[in-house]
Order: structure tokens, then C-alpha cells, then sequence
């Protein structure tokens, strides 16, 4: 579908004003990021990581899921207007408070690590 050119950006025509944080840019972070942006609200991803993804681009092996086509879907996601935050650790390099003043939602979908 993308080498046929037939999955293109779709930007949503209007926006709704609002802004949403998701924390977490793994498969449940970018599903609820395409949903809000989708549906008309300026969505920030903040990813702990250098680069987005999460579990599809760290966890999974290239073997079982080739990390261009995660790529080519962030890039897709980018070009409909959600922004990435990368290397921000929120509750190290930002608050949940500091989120929450400036947005009007948050989402959580973080993984848990083990230190």
C-alpha cells in the first residue's frame, strides 16, 4: 500500500483547540495519539527513549518486524501533525504537573522497566 502511494497523510480538516500529552510512544502510546490527533486535538508524544516506538523499535527483533516500516508509519504519523518529544523522562526531565498545566489531557502509556 505505501510503495502504490495509496496510504498518503490525512491531517485532521479542523482542530479542536485542545491539547493532549501521551507519555510513551510504544504500539498502545502511538495507537492513542493517531485517535486524538484523528479527532481534532494538538497531540504531543514524549518518549523516554532517542527515538519513538518503544517496544517496536527496541523489543521486537528486526528478524520479525523491519524497523523501516515502523519508521515509515512514524513519519506518516508526524506528517498528519503529531509532534515527538524524544529523551524526555517524564517525572525526571518534566513533571505529571508540568504536563497537566500545559495540556488539557494526558495519557499514560508507559511501559514498566526494571532497573
Amino acid at each position: 500500500a505505501f510503495r502504490e502511494g495509496w496510504v498518503v497523510p490525512e491531517p485532521p480538516k479542523t482542530r479542536t483547540g485542545k491539547t493532549v500529552a501521551v507519555v510513551g510512544s510504544g504500539p498502545a502510546g502511538l495507537a492513542a495519539a493517531d485517535m486524538l490527533n484523528r479527532n481534532g486535538h494538538a497531540v504531543t508524544v514524549y518518549e523516554r527513549d532517542e527515538k519513538p516506538g518503544g517496544l517496536l523499535m527496541y523489543g521486537i527483533p528486526n528478524m520479525k518486524l523491519e524497523k523501516d516500516r515502523v519508521q515509515r508509519r512514524l513519519d506518516l504519523l508526524e506528517e498528519e501533525g503529531i509532534k515527538f518529544e524524544c529523551g524526555v523522562e517524564v517525572g525526571k526531565d518534566t513533571s505529571a504537573a508540568e504536563l497537566r498545566k500545559q495540556h488539557d489531557a494526558v495519557v499514560l502509556a508507559s511501559c514498566c522497566l526494571r532497573s
